[in-house]
């Protein structure tokens, strides 16, 4: 089945976005035999903070799904082979039907023909590729990477199209966003009992020194009414 496309959308909507928007009536030359690249620009923007965060550790896979064709003077796209039963009209296609149409031949399952990982500027590249749309896809992530939500799988035309000009190297940037991870709570750590200020008790209050002194008092009392008797017995023996 042949779907014909009249043009194709301006480059820059096909950068910023990450599908294939609504075609503009702008007529095209015959595009050159040379190949087109991809680069997935994988980097959150913050326009308030004025800041690029590059995510490294990305894995992105793309899928061939239709190949570009030049017919009667213009630009059509043909269903590639595995695709042509899901039906799907390019012609005057808008971004959320770009979008469903990703969906769909994602649930296809086909091989893909290439893959690439993020590197630290959050880049990933495909080179040599033939002219025709092709569907991108997020399939594994390390790293970075983890602290980003998935990126919906979405299409991306190759080459793009600039003021009526083909452009064979064509950048994309998916949308992501930071993931909020819950913070694990901390547990609460029962409070020590309180030392006691003195010694150790033994259940009994009485102070140890008392019995002590009790105990001399007694053996003391002992020693000299033993002492007493003996004297008292050496003087009755004398007197006899």
């Amino acid at each position: 089945m042949k779907h014909k496309i009249l043009a194709v959308a301006t480059a820059c909507m096909l950068m910023i976005t990450s599908a294939v928007p609504a075609m503009a009536a702008e007529a095209v030359p015959q595009p050159e035999a040379t190949k087109g690249s991809l680069k997935v620009s994988f980097v959150l923007k913050d326009t308030e903070e004025g800041t690029n965060t590059a995510i490294s550790g990305a894995t992105f896979e793309i899928t061939k799904v239709a190949d570009l064709n030049w017919h009667g003077g213009s630009p059509e796209y043909v269903l590639s082979d595995g695709f042509k039963d899901t039906g799907v009209d390019f012609n005057g296609m808008s971004a959320a039907e770009s979008e469903k149409a990703a969906a769909t031949f994602a649930g296809k399952n086909i091989a893909s023909l290439a893959s690439a990982t993020t590197d630290e500027d959050g880049s990933a590249t495909f080179a040599d590729l033939d002219h025709g749309i092709y569907l991108v896809e997020e399939t594994a992530v390390t790293g970075k990477a983890t602290e980003y939500s998935t990126v919906e799988p979405y299409l991306v035309l190759v080459p793009g199209v600039t003021d009526g000009e083909w452009q064979y190297e064509v950048v994309s940037n998916p949308k992501t966003e930071p993931v909020h991870k819950p913070v694990p709570e901390v547990p609460e750590v029962p409070e020590a009992p309180e030392k006691p200020a003195g010694p150790v008790k033994t259940g009994d209050d009485t102070d140890v020194r008392i019995y002590l002194g009790l105990f001399l008092c007694a053996a003391t009392g002992i020693v000299i009414l033993t002492a007493a008797r003996k004297k008292q017995g050496k003087e009755a023996n004398k007197d006899a």
